[in-house]
């Protein structure tokens, strides 16, 4: 929340588009500055706003830097809603402790990103491919996981050897990408590449991360990314050529090979505990197609679970029980 305050305050303020050293993808820095402006705007106008304890962001500025997010929430429990035709479905999404720890208390904003990628798993569910594409890559600029299924969709295109269908994927992915970079076409794109591409690809120089469970179990640390992720898309790709051969729907294997890797991700990867918000929708989606209503209901109390872990990560569980900063969990938490 400091990081999105700053920013917002630093255009809104100063006048400064502070787009180059932004630490995640352009378009959350659009949306957020989006959101702020009716809160610079209630400023303007000399509507009062107050602080709380030690918060550095005010009560009424967090709630339009966190709004954004609610949102997406509210649309991905309409979406589910849309697509289940089931109320109990979408409420296990929107009720979920961890959906609603993530953007309403913490502030994250995985939600934005899982709003076009339940939009267009529900486009690709009823044909609409690439209506589907174009959700999915919009859900990557948000955050890079929206790239799973529009490159699962690449490869059945390359399988099917459908290369006109895959030149207009690639097209579309194109024409995102230059509307959402055109503001670093100024200056800026060497920040970026240094301060995120580099850093993501591994190619950076700092170590990676105890964020998964992985390096937490054999405290292996990686310049940058560890190379485990290149191993498992490959797996990921795997499971979803054998899926499409034996005779599986377009959206079942990408849905189910999607989960996979973000269980993959969440495991070997700099993962931060927000990823595993990814897998409650995709979940939902999956038990309702697959006419398995307790995995839904185990979305749910994952998410129950999920949310008591992250809430120990600076004070321990035990602060939970008596108040004192003390970890029963050890490496876990």
């Amino acid at each position: 929340m400091a990081l999105w305050t700053f920013s917002a305050r630093l255009y809104y303020e100063r006048g400064i588009f502070d787009i180059t050293t932004f630490p995640t993808l352009p378009p959350l820095y659009y949306i957020q500055l989006a959101s702020y402006s009716f809160y610079a705007l209630s400023r303007v106008l000399g509507i009062p706003d107050t602080s709380f304890l030690f918060h550095t962001t005010y009560a009424v500025e967090a709630l339009f830097l966190k709004l954004p997010g609610i949102l997406s929430d509210l649309g991905v429990f309409l979406l589910i809603f849309r697509f289940t035709n089931d109320i109990r479905y979408a409420s296990l999404y929107f009720l979920n402790p961890f959906i609603i720890f993530l953007s309403g208390v913490w502030g994250m904003y995985d939600s934005m990103m899982m709003l076009p990628l339940v939009l267009g798993f529900v486009l690709l569910e009823r044909n609409q491919r690439r209506l589907a594409v174009t959700s999915f890559f919009i859900s990557g600029l948000v955050k890079l996981f929206g790239f799973v299924p529009f490159c699962l969709l690449a490869v059945e295109n390359l399988r099917q050897k459908h290369l006109r269908e895959l030149a207009i994927q690639i097209g579309i992915g194109g024409l995102l990408a230059a509307v959402v970079f055109s503001p670093l076409a100024s200056g800026g794109i060497a920040d970026f590449y240094t301060g995120f591409v580099l850093r993501f690809a591994g190619l950076g120089g700092a170590q990676s991360r105890a964020y998964n469970i992985f390096a937490i179990v054999s405290g292996a640390r990686f310049g940058g990314s560890t190379p485990y992720i290149w191993i498992l898309g490959g797996l990921v790709t795997a499971l979803f050529i054998l899926r499409r051969r034996g005779g599986a729907p377009i959206f079942h294997s990408a849905l189910q090979a999607s989960i996979v890797a973000a269980i993959f991700l969440s495991i070997f990867s700099q993962s931060g505990p927000q990823w595993l918000s990814w897998l409650i929708p995709l979940s939902i989606l999956y038990a309702y197609v697959e006419g398995r209503e307790s995995v839904a209901f185990f979305a749910y109390f994952f998410g129950v679970a999920v949310t008591f872990l992250v809430m120990t990560l600076t004070q321990g569980s035990g602060w939970l029980l008596t108040g004192v900063p003390l970890s029963f969990f050890g490496g876990l938490e």
